[in-house]
């Protein structure tokens, strides 16, 4: 693969999880949970807050690759192609965490992070690059719709973990084991259903 498209499919990726998250889902969630919200009414059901939240990450981030998969990325066939894009998706996601914390607290910031903040990350990243093979690979079966709800059901999964730790107040090493875990259905699938050339 050329380096200019690899380059294409890293800046695809980024401005994938930009679009869907930055510019649309969390804007939308700061609105709708804002004072003049839905915000009294969900701090009283936190249950179905956190389901809200999870549900909306996995609808958005998922139907952003889809489009991304469908639109710009129509003869996308070869494996690494949903690999450099997951990734960078997971490198713009890693950005918008950690730059507003840097640009606060400077070189204090590595003070600040917890140990296994980097494994968090490792793991997040690969979820992004599992769950954009099997978005890929919906378009090459013909079977695109399914995989994406599969892909939204997986990412939903995937993001219960943290809500369920703190409310069953798990110890974090506990949390992120199972964040891991979450990571075999995701990669057992991709495997499964691999259509992608090598």
């Amino acid at each position: 693969m050329r380096f200019s498209r690899s380059v294409y499919l890293l800046l695809l990726g980024a401005l994938c999880y930009t679009i869907t998250q930055v510019c649309l889902r969390i804007p939308l969630l700061q609105w709708a949970l804002g004072p003049k919200g839905f915000l009294p009414f969900f701090l009283g059901h936190p249950v179905l807050l956190w389901s809200v939240l999870v549900v909306t990450a996995g609808i958005f981030e998922e139907g952003g690759r889809f489009l991304f998969r469908r639109y710009l990325l129509k003869d996308s066939v070869k494996l690494a192609e949903p690999v450099l894009f997951g990734l960078g998706h997971s490198l713009a996601e890693i950005v918008s965490i950690f730059l507003p914390i840097f640009l606060a607290n400077g070189m204090g910031t590595f003070q600040l992070l917890d140990p296994l903040a980097p494994v968090e990350r490792l793991i997040a990243t690969a979820f992004h690059i599992l769950a954009t093979c099997i978005i890929w690979d919906g378009f090459i079966r013909g079977r695109k719709w399914t995989f994406l709800l599969v892909a939204v059901l997986l990412h939903s999964l995937v993001d219960s973990i943290v809500p369920l730790g703190n409310i069953l107040r798990l110890p974090l090493p506990i949390v992120e084991a199972c964040f891991a875990l979450c990571l075999i259905p995701a990669a057992l699938t991709a495997w499964r259903w691999n259509a992608l050339e090598h």
